[in-house]
């Protein structure tokens, strides 16, 4: 299982982290890979300047909006082969 984590800290909280948790958490029950990756919250990740940052498996992801979330997971669960 993969950790995905949403940062929550200040910068990113007002970049819209939060709703893009409840993106992440309805994109993963809809691409059904929910038993391949486990989505966290996280306290600020020291990338303040490029809010909103996703941590994946040791990768940092930067500047992700909303519109980022679903290609993000569709990219992963390519690249990992979930649910093929």
């Amino acid at each position: 299982m993969i950790d995905l984590s949403i940062c929550v800290g200040s910068a990113c909280h007002i970049h819209g982290s939060t709703k893009m948790i409840s993106l992440f958490q309805e994109a993963i029950e809809t691409l059904d890979i929910g038993n391949y990756i486990r989505l966290k919250g996280a306290f600020c990740q020291n990338n303040c300047q490029k809010a909103v940052c996703v941590k994946v498996a040791h990768r940092q992801y930067d500047n992700l909006t909303q519109d980022d979330v679903y290609p993000l997971l569709k990219a992963l669960q390519k690249e990992f082969k979930w649910n093929t």
